[in-house]
């Protein structure tokens, strides 16, 4: 099990790198995908089944296919750019590397810390009712709310450029 925790936790790793590093903004939004459905194989692994379930449904399912639906109604052409003449392209690689270091730096470095783990299992009841209880209610429907009005907007500037054309 734990052989295969890190070959996903590489897996996750490279197609994360290659989100950064994709020109082709449909092939970044696979990667994306496949790094997310990685992560929620992590957690499935670690035996916290909701979460990497919530993992499938929320990101992968909807904000994925939300975000292809987006880019496939602007009709973003391709411009060719020079990778790496640019500064900024050297930074969106090394932030990455940097990540990897400061995680294996605290899994190296775990025994020396007093980590504190919680025994009991969290069900759905109880996170239901902290998202849609007293304090989160208001935040979870402003969420909603503001995923549709992109939505809309996205619609409108589509129909614009296309009667633009």
């Amino acid at each position: 099990m734990e052989l295969t925790l890190y070959i996903i936790g590489i897996i996750a790793i490279i197609t994360a790198i290659n989100v950064i590093l994709q020109n082709n903004l449909m092939y970044s939004l696979l990667y994306f995908m496949v790094s997310l459905l990685s992560v929620s194989c992590i957690f499935f692994l670690l035996n916290f089944c909701f979460i990497g379930a919530l993992t499938i449904i929320i990101y992968t399912g909807s904000i994925m296919i939300l975000f292809i639906f987006v880019i496939m109604t602007t009709n973003i052409k391709k411009k060719p750019k020079k990778i790496w003449k640019n500064y900024k392209n050297w930074i969106k690689l090394l932030l990455p590397i940097l990540f990897i270091y400061i995680i294996t730096y605290n899994l190296l470095h775990e025994q020396e810390r007093n980590l504190m783990t919680y025994n009991e299992a969290i069900n759905e009841k109880d996170i239901g009712y902290a998202l849609f209880g007293e304090s989160y209610f208001i935040i979870v429907e402003l969420a909603s709310i503001m995923l549709l009005a992109s939505l809309v907007i996205t619609l409108h500037i589509s129909q614009n450029l296309i009667n633009k054309k």
